[in-house]
């Protein structure tokens, strides 16, 4: 039974180590660059502005299989500059503290049950000011500053991805101090550890905060 294991094993190496044939090559599917489209493919993004002031850009996709991605931006320029270090520790007791009747794990389990993720970031992007021209670096002193929700959901379950949305911004439970304390711990916790591998990109990031608010926010 051994010997014929080991033969086995032997032929199934040779089989792996020969070259395939050409007729069996040519089986297997290919592109060539005359395959490829040379244009860039334009989608079309349409913008609306509802009845409650939201501005909406709709962009149809050829396809995305019945699957419905959205991102929902809050604008925050109005934070106080000494309040912008907050930013961060709200934007995850927004996820991780639980909203309205629900605890931070059946708002996950509502989340995972209804939709194919959602996540809370910061987004900051330079803006030009009039005068400036096209192609000139910006200096960062005028900045687009949105609190974005991103998320996806099928087609048939938009309706609770824009609830579970509404439910965030407007019912989580930002008055869990015992979450907010184990998030600062593990924070800190997770920084502390990686100071010593990466030291260097500490130093980095503390050096540009001194010189740009895009530094400082990041």
């Amino acid at each position: 039974e051994f010997d014929d294991i080991i033969a086995k094993t032997k032929e199934l190496k040779k089989l792996q180590a020969a070259e395939d044939a050409p007729e069996d090559r040519a089986t297997i599917p290919s592109l060539e660059l005359s395959d490829l489209k040379r244009e860039v493919t334009e989608y079309p993004i349409a913008e609306v502005e509802s009845d409650s002031g939201v501005t909406v850009l709709n962009s149809e996709l050829a396809s995305t299989s019945g699957i419905a991605y959205v991102k929902f931006g809050v604008d925050i320029s109005g934070v106080d500059y000494d309040d912008l270090a907050l930013l961060p520790v709200f934007i995850r007791t927004m996820t991780e503290t639980g909203a309205g009747d629900l605890s931070d794990v059946a708002l996950s389990q509502k989340i995972g049950t209804h939709t194919g993720g959602l996540s809370v970031s910061m987004m900051t992007r330079p803006v030009r000011s009039e005068g400036i021209a096209d192609g000139a670096v910006l200096d960062g002193s005028n900045l687009l500053t949105k609190l974005i929700i991103t998320g996806k959901a099928t087609s048939t379950k938009t309706d609770e991805l824009f609830s579970i949305f509404k439910l965030i911004l407007t019912d989580a439970n930002l008055d869990s101090q015992k979450k907010v304390v184990e998030m600062l711990k593990e924070t800190k916790t997770r920084i502390e550890s990686s100071i010593q591998g990466s030291g260097h990109s500490y130093s980095n990031t503390r050096m540009k905060a001194r010189y740009s608010v895009p530094g400082f926010l990041n």
